[in-house]
């Protein structure tokens, strides 16, 4: 932290991930305004990119933040996945802001700032500091979302995994293996498993099965009815038994460190109240949190967020007063229920993706996304549709 007599804005941006390390680049922009902190409690950058075979805690008995598994590849093209003007072979680092072993134990509101308690990990000291904006920039994909509905789950006698905590294949050498949950990673998961399982039990409730899965890959498109002992019973009458259950049922967002003051909450379905345009805090809007919807294009929209936030801060961009931004967040709440999300899915942008990167553009004033980008993204879902084990070895190459 800077200086208290230092006149410029004081930021404070929790992560190193991708999302903390495009507001990083934004804000070493605007170092006549800005002065800025980054706080990672791990000893590199790149948040959940950064593979580990170990699991369950690391050195310093954190859980292990990634859920990376080893032979995971993105499932959208590497040509979409760069920040905008910002090429993967820059030579720009914002390791210099960057403090490594540190732990945000908590944010509060008072008098107009920020109070942010930081752990040192390494020597255990915790101190409080001062900021004017904070860029929450923690991710998603950390800590594991087990459904409280699936009945019976807590008597089966063989191994329960989530796949935060899967790494390889090996071990499920001949055994059923029962996976819950039809998103990426469930769906690699599936495939990469069958190739040494006697038998894969893939449950999900998509609306239509995936095409050209492997012969001992049994899809079934029903919810659980139950989990037995020995194996699972589903609502359309089948019944398995299995040796492993795989939970490939998502993640959730941890927000813990956020007190009441944040006016930030995360309900019983996991659902973040108390946001606008689903990134900004719309009670106190100094502060933003990242990574809580589900965005088909991750950093190039980091990318529009942080621009936008930044004209908020700088007050280039005026925000809705703060009853014109709970009427809208009402509204997106209701849409979202007429079409049948259930709550912890009301965050999700992912059908309307394009008109919401539409509307902070043009609300920002800044560059939008190429129309090539959104292209190649929608033909990827097609590819992947026809071929879901090896559309991801296609390659491309973005001519203009």
């Amino acid at each position: 932290m800077s200086d208290h007599k230092d006149k410029r804005m004081r930021a404070c941006v929790i992560g190193a991930g991708a999302a903390g390390l495009c507001a990083a680049r934004h804000l070493s922009q605007y170092q006549s305004v800005f002065t800025f902190d980054v706080y990672e409690k791990t000893t590199k950058v790149g948040g959940v990119w950064n593979y580990t075979d170990s699991v369950g805690l690391d050195t310093n008995g954190l859980p292990i933040h990634t859920s990376l598994y080893r032979n995971m590849r993105t499932n959208i093209p590497m040509e979409i996945m760069e920040f905008q003007d910002f090429a993967s072979n820059c030579e720009t680092s914002f390791v210099s802001h960057t403090r490594f072993n540190h732990q945000i134990i908590s944010v509060s509101r008072s008098e107009n700032v920020w109070k942010i308690m930081v752990k040192n990990i390494t020597t255990g000291e915790i101190r409080e500091h001062i900021y004017d904006s904070v860029f929450v920039c923690n991710g998603k994909f950390s800590i594991p979302f087990i459904p409280k509905d699936i009945k019976g789950l807590h008597t089966f006698k063989g191994q329960v995994l989530h796949t935060h905590d899967y790494r390889v294949a090996d071990g499920f050498e001949g055994e059923v293996v029962l996976v819950l949950g039809g998103g990426p990673s469930g769906v690699d998961i599936s495939i990469e498993v069958s190739e040494v399982a006697k038998q894969v039990i893939f449950c999900h409730r998509n609306a239509e099965p995936f095409l050209n899965l492997s012969e001992n890959i049994v899809q079934e498109l029903s919810e659980i009815q139950e989990i037995t002992e020995t194996g699972v019973e589903l609502k359309n009458g089948n019944q398995y038994k299995v040796n492993t259950i795989l939970l490939a049922t998502g993640y959730q967002s941890d927000l813990s460190f956020l007190d009441k003051s944040c006016a930030i909450n995360v309900n019983n379905s996991g659902r973040v109240e108390g946001i606008y345009l689903h990134f900004i805090n719309q009670t106190y809007p100094s502060m933003a949190i990242w990574a809580i919807s589900r965005i088909p294009i991750p950093f190039p929209y980091y990318h529009i967020q942080v621009s936008l936030f930044m004209k908020c801060l700088t007050r280039e961009l005026e925000l809705p007063s703060i009853k014109e931004m709970e009427s809208h967040t009402q509204q997106e709440l209701s849409l979202r229920k007429s079409i049948g999300l259930s709550e912890r899915h009301y965050n999700k942008i992912s059908q309307s993706s394009y008109d919401y990167c539409h509307t902070l553009t043009q609300m920002a004033n800044i560059k939008p996304l190429s129309p090539v980008v959104n292209k190649l993204h929608d033909d990827i879902q097609e590819f992947r549709k026809q071929d879901i084990i090896g559309y991801k070895n296609m390659n491309f190459s973005i001519i203009s």
